[in-house]
């Protein structure tokens, strides 16, 4: 799946960063559950063991996939990799503006 094309609406990320704070919730607890988990698949079932036949047995709850791990690592990376231009931008701008304040100070005009 390519990151790029998911857009989360706010109630999509609230749900996700609701797990901060409890790491199993059952889908009832879970807002937009059918997005989260079939859609973008960032939510896993919980498993408490196998049985017989080496099948999972399902505990009923859901947490955070590695998928959604990788999306957020992905979102901080992008988001940084353009900081820097902002930064030296930002920094240039504020040095002309002192470069000029300092100017008009030694003319007197300020």
């Amino acid at each position: 799946m390519d990151f790029d094309k998911i857009n989360l609406i706010f109630g999509e990320k609230v749900s996700l960063f609701s797990f901060h704070f409890k790491k199993k919730k059952l889908p009832h607890e879970i807002k937009y559950f059918e997005n989260l988990y079939y859609d973008y698949q960032f939510l896993k079932s919980n498993c408490i063991g196998q049985d017989e036949f080496g099948s999972d047995i399902f505990d009923g709850t859901y947490s955070i996939s590695i998928k959604y791990k990788r999306y957020k690592v992905y979102i901080h990376k992008k988001r940084f990799e353009h900081l820097p231009n902002w930064l030296a931008i930002l920094i240039s701008l504020m040095s002309f503006a002192v470069s000029v304040a300092t100017l008009l100070w030694q003319l007197g005009m300020i």
